[in-house]
């Protein structure tokens, strides 16, 4: 993928224009690798030289990739096609269980901790569970502008790219940034549901 491609970049390659999958247009995208990491000796076998990515980073943050990619390891770096980088859908094994949710994590970042309240919310049920989604919402290390607010939504949904950050230039506070950072994580924790049509389920 080169050693510098942004989101903006990569999603130019991929035909599509636009896309950040909840990202920073201007975040880098690289893969980590050790740095004692060597080319192997070109006596190995193909086979032998090429390595499995499954992860990603975007920034600082680390993403899955779905499918993984195999490639091969030159000057101590995995050369990946950047058309084959796809933030997706890792856990596929609940599919056909009858189980009304997808595993995911330990709660915190796959949102777990609300999907009781989802499974009983009703039409009058948002501001329930807006209130419990402050929860997953946090300042970022990041310094803001001047008379802007950013704030990170710590839940990531099913299918890679939902952790968001929020900037509002003049807001009076932030509660309105929060309140959107709180919805983005309702959001992400019912892409979770394992429902034939995720859309209709949201609404």
């Amino acid at each position: 993928i080169g050693e510098q491609i942004t989101v903006a970049a990569l999603a130019a390659l991929q035909d599509k224009p636009g896309e950040t999958w909840g990202f920073d247009p201007n975040a880098f995208v690289y893969k980590l690798v050790a740095p004692k990491r060597k080319d192997p000796p070109k006596s190995w076998t193909t086979k032998q030289r090429r390595l499995t990515v499954s992860s990603v980073y975007v920034g600082q943050e680390k993403v899955d990739i779905w499918p993984c990619v195999s490639t091969k390891v030159v000057d101590g770096n995995p050369v990946l096609d950047a058309k084959k980088i796809v933030f997706g859908e890792r856990v596929r094994y609940t599919k056909g269980t009858g189980e009304p949710w997808f595993k995911g994590g330990d709660g915190t970042i796959s949102g777990a901790y609300m999907r009781k309240l989802l499974e009983r919310a009703g039409p009058d049920s948002e501001g329930e569970l807006v209130k419990a989604a402050q929860k997953s919402v946090k300042p970022t290390q990041y310094e803001p502008l001047p008379d802007c607010i950013v704030v990170v939504c710590e839940v990531d949904g099913r299918k890679g790219g939902t952790k968001k950050h929020y900037c509002c230039r003049g807001a009076p506070d932030d509660a309105d940034i929060r309140e959107e950072a709180a919805i983005a994580a309702i959001g992400a924790a019912l892409s979770y549901r394992n429902v034939p049509n995720i859309k209709e389920d949201s609404s």
